[in-house]
């Protein structure tokens, strides 16, 4: 439901090229996780006495040490949102850098030690290495990589890893995040009464964010909503030619039930039953169609293709949609 995306941006360069040289240079913008983040640290305390507290630049997203002690990363990683001036800043003593800008390395793995895993924690490797190859597009030159911090909401998209976390352990670091709630479920895709959560005292749709958030005891978590809410809900078309390709028939979270769940505490401390539909296993296919809205909207050409079974991430591997993106670099 609450899914991220993937956005691959190819600019025309004005200027004379030789035949086997590429036309277009391609820009990889990632989507929510998607790209390494560095930190520095000159904190005065943290969660617990095995967390570092003074540190010269490392590997925080995403790290397989990192993943290990949990309660560090994300102590070190989230965010503090002011609710008076609606922006949000850093844990005090914590530096965050988006290393790479410009080159293709910091987006094409997400674990900088990438062999320990091999494709496991790829994102675009797998496209860049078709193009170099296919293309002859060179790495750093005609392909570039514009990394940023997936933290903040367009106002101020987790992504996949080999570890198994606690959820508890990990929600102080998803509800710092602008970014998730400006994901949430928009009314102009979602009906006014389709059920998004069912509870033992309410059941919450698009209409009823505020209530859920408060319910959770996160009000912030609304008023986080309705910072970004308005930044994309139009859906404003974007004037340039659009090639929306995306996977189809993978089992997607559509809803959550926390009803009738054994274990005691509040019910959202909870695993909820998920109840799934269509889409690409993170974005819901209706979300996925929503670029087709422009096709009666602009005067350049908005082409759609779904791909059966890929998934979210997965896509990026698949050799028939490297032979799209290939089609569509050599117009």
């Amino acid at each position: 439901m609450f899914g991220s995306t993937l956005i691959i941006l190819v600019f025309v360069v004005f200027s004379s090229a030789s035949a086997d040289q590429p036309k277009y240079p391609v820009i990889l913008v990632p989507g929510d996780g998607g790209c390494q983040f560095e930190a520095r640290l000159n904190k005065t305390d943290s969660p617990h006495w095995y967390c570092c507290k003074q540190s010269d630049w490392f590997t925080l997203w995403l790290s397989a040490v990192e993943l290990e002690v949990v309660d560090c990363l994300v102590d070190n990683m989230k965010l503090l949102y002011d609710n008076v001036s609606r922006v949000t800043f850093n844990t005090p003593g914590v530096e965050i850098r988006q290393p790479g800008f410009g080159n293709t390395s910091t987006v094409e793995w997400l674990d900088p030690v990438h062999p320990v895993f091999a494709g496991k924690l790829s994102y675009f490797y797998y496209l860049v290495e078709f193009l170099e190859k296919n293309l002859n597009y060179t790495r750093n030159v005609n392909i570039r990589g514009a990394p940023y911090d997936f933290r903040k909401a367009p106002s101020d998209s987790l992504g996949q890893s080999t570890h198994i976390i606690k959820p508890l352990q990990v929600r102080p670091l998803q509800r710092s995040i602008p970014s998730t709630a400006f994901l949430m479920p928009y009314d102009t895709f979602w009906a006014d009464n389709e059920v998004l959560v069912y509870a033992p005292l309410a059941n919450y749709t698009v209409k009823k964010y505020k209530q859920f958030f408060h319910d959770i005891e996160f009000p912030d978590g609304f008023l986080m909503r309705e910072d970004t809410e308005n930044l994309v809900k139009k859906l404003d078309p974007p004037a340039v030619e659009v090639h929306c390709l995306y996977g189809v028939n993978v089992k997607t979270p559509g809803a959550f039930n926390y009803l009738g769940l054994p274990g005691s505490g509040p019910w959202y401390d909870n695993q909820p039953h998920v109840i799934y539909e269509d889409g690409d296993g993170t974005v819901n296919l209706r979300s996925l169609v929503g670029c087709e809205r422009w096709v009666k909207t602009q005067k350049q050409g908005v082409f759609a293709k779904n791909f059966t079974g890929a998934e979210h991430l997965e896509m990026l591997q698949r050799v028939d949609i490297q032979r799209y993106i290939q089609d569509v670099l050599l117009k």
